[in-house]
């Protein structure tokens, strides 16, 4: 109690036991979240592509500043370069298809030059439509400022 002296009771009370007391007296190891571990992070080399560098500029820099010419790695492999033989079947249907495409080109670029003309004629007519509209404005300017002048002149005369 309050004395400072503890009863036979409460000195021979204990809490319940923690878990680590339990663990290590049934001798368990302590569980391990593989989740919670550290793992080295693996990243991959970044590779940038170069800094194009303009021809003129170029000529200026010291050698030690100049870009390398780099080798340009072969982009065609094995299966690239691997002859395909086709069947007389497909060599057929290879053909025709081509043959469409070709006759396809052909007709868009019929049609681009047919808009092309077009476009140029319109252009020719808008040309020739603001240069009569031109002429009237001028024609119409002279006049309004003729009869300016004329006014002017007779309002003068009259003082």
């Amino acid at each position: 109690g309050l004395s400072g002296e503890e009863s036979e009771e409460e000195a021979s009370w204990s809490g319940m036991r923690t878990v680590a007391e339990l663990r290590r007296d049934a001798s368990k190891p302590v569980p391990v979240n593989k989740d919670s571990l550290y793992k080295p992070i693996v990243r991959q080399t970044r590779q940038f592509n170069p800094i194009p560098v303009p021809a003129s500029l170029e000529a200026k820099l010291p050698f030690k500043s100049k870009t390398k010419n780099l080798t340009k790695k072969s982009k065609t492999g094995y299966v690239a370069k691997r002859a395909v033989v086709l069947e007389p079947g497909e060599k057929k249907k290879m053909a025709f298809l081509q043959a469409l495409g070709t006759v396809r080109n052909e007709k868009k670029a019929k049609r681009h030059a047919k808009q092309q003309e077009k476009t140029a004629d319109l252009q020719k007519k808008k040309r020739q439509t603001e240069a009569k509209f031109d002429l009237q404005v001028r024609a119409a300017k002279k006049a309004k400022f003729r009869e300016m002048g004329q006014e002017q002149k007779r309002r003068d005369s009259g003082r």
